[in-house]
């Protein structure tokens, strides 16, 4: 009985509240909805970045018109798949409460799970949607390209290139699927089961 009154004083209660959220998962879900956050805040903040880094060390200037308007496109290019990606984070983002089920007693696991399917998304989608700058940057370094290897060999960099990169991505966002669906999978046959314990007994 003393024991109980030390336990239920403020002097070793009053973090309880805490232990409260991080045991029901709150504080996880509000983390991970802050942290998807900044990675959509991140990805439409780097094209902005990369423009004044751009303008900072003057990569316009002596530049010929045809390769001002390349370096204008790529950037166009690059500010629409960083956009892309944050609408992948924002609206992944809105759906993290979804992720739990009533009887469902893991916390970590789906949240993890979810946020490398979303990473793989993003990856994969930001890669695809990158691919055409590849021929833009191939046609902006022919010149020094040309003087490296035979223009035929520059040709073929410059086609296949943006193929290898596309491929990539979309492998990208499927292993990360994989490996998603595969944690998820591990975690609602430990949750079956152990229902299936519960009720057995």
């Amino acid at each position: 009985m003393y024991l109980n009154k030390i336990q239920g004083n403020k002097f070793t209660s009053f973090i309880q509240p805490v232990l409260d959220l991080i045991d029901n998962g709150v504080i996880y879900r509000k983390g991970f909805w802050v942290f998807y956050l900044l990675h959509a805040t991140a990805s439409l903040l780097i094209p902005l970045f990369l423009l004044v880094l751009a303008i900072a060390i003057d990569i316009f200037t002596y530049q010929s018109f045809g390769v001002m308007i390349c370096l204008v496109f790529i950037w166009l290019f690059i500010a629409f798949s960083f956009w892309l990606g944050f609408q992948v984070f924002w609206n992944r983002m809105d759906k993290i409460d979804t992720l739990f089920k009533e009887d469902c007693d893991f916390v970590a696991i789906p949240l993890i799970a979810d946020y490398i399917k979303t990473s793989g998304e993003f990856i994969g989608i930001v890669t695809i949607s990158l691919a055409p700058c590849f021929i833009l940057l191939g046609i902006v370094a022919s010149d020094i390209t040309k003087r490296i290897v035979p223009v035929a060999n520059t040709g073929i960099a410059i086609v296949f290139t943006p193929i290898f990169v596309a491929i990539w991505g979309y492998v990208v966002m499927l292993v990360a699927k994989f490996c998603a669906e595969s944690i998820t999978a591990f975690a609602s046959i430990a949750n079956n089961t152990k229902n299936l314990a519960k009720s057995d007994e």
